[in-house]
């Protein structure tokens, strides 16, 4: 049976959790920039690049949760969503 392997750190979730969300704020907009400025199949691609990123902030949220189960909820709903951890209660 193959090894697990250790994951990141809190903190490196933490980092990478910020630059996720930057991206995804920066997405936003760059769609937003181009429905103005080209037909809607280069808007389209734009919106499938969020999908996916918001897939994989999905899926990372789920493993902090997973490892760090003894932390409070409000400290791990923050680690890829930053701002969700004000919204929940321990």
């Amino acid at each position: 049976m193959p090894r697990r392997k250790s994951g990141f750190t809190r903190a490196q979730h933490v980092e990478l959790g910020k630059e996720l969300a930057a991206m995804q704020d920066r997405l936003v907009s760059i769609s937003a920039e181009l429905g103005k400025a080209y037909p809607p199949t280069i808007m389209n691609a734009a919106v499938t690049a969020q999908k996916g990123l918001d897939e994989l902030r999905d899926k990372l949220d789920s493993i902090v949760f997973e490892e760090n189960s003894g932390d409070s909820t409000k400290e791990n709903a923050s680690v890829f969503y930053p701002g969700r951890g004000q919204q929940v209660r321990d």
